[in-house]
């Protein structure tokens, strides 16, 4: 198991810049619940992130 290719995997479908080609590949060779599993803990990281700079921002 690569972490950093399911972390990779994840971010560039955050920005939604993926090629075809590239998504099949992820499709066939990574684990679907340990995407789900990253995909989850990345977008809670990305709003708590926000939170924080927000909350910094705005006190």
């Amino acid at each position: 198991m690569n972490i950093s290719r399911y972390f990779k995997t994840i971010i560039w479908s955050f920005l939604g810049l993926r090629k075809k080609s590239e998504m099949e590949k992820d499709f066939k060779e990574l684990n679907i619940l340990y995407v789900i599993i990253f995909g989850v803990a990345s977008c809670l990281l990305f709003v708590m992130g926000l939170i924080v700079i927000v909350s910094f921002v705005v006190s």
